[in-house]
């Protein structure tokens, strides 16, 4: 007689895997469990652009420290702006290498920003055609 064909995968597999989501090419962590392998804050790395004329941004790396990583990305852009003299948070724009760019309603957790991650400031460019 022919061999019994081999029993299907255990359906707990499927399970684990739907507990992570994907921005692009990148698994994350849902916000809660995040939280709880990270509590507390950290130091998050913000890369800056250098503008001439400006010197506040001269291509430096700043070292913000956050209380804890459920802080909405609207109020890390206030640190961000303290941090600069002043850049207004509708002038930054945040990305983080495999992320993208990050909404302001979302959390550092959301994007599973821990201590010692680094993200990326640019600047919000205004106006149409360029002279």
């Amino acid at each position: 007689p022919a061999p019994a064909a081999a029993p299907a995968p255990a359906p707990e597999a499927e399970a684990e895997e739907s507990k992570k989501r994907k921005i692009g090419e990148t698994e994350l962590l849902e916000e809660s469990e995040f939280l709880a392998a990270n509590p507390g804050g950290g130091v998050v790395h913000v890369r800056c652009p250098s503008v001439d004329g400006d010197e506040h941004m001269n291509g430096q790396t700043l070292d913000l420290t956050v209380d804890a990583f459920d802080l909405p990305l609207s109020e890390f852009k206030k640190l961000v702006k303290d941090a600069l003299g002043g850049l207004a948070a509708n002038k930054q724009k945040i990305s983080a290498a495999g992320l993208g760019f990050l909404t302001d309603k979302k959390t550092l957790a959301f994007y599973n920003l821990a201590g010692g991650s680094e993200v990326t400031l640019t600047l919000k460019e205004r106006g149409g055609r360029k002279k």
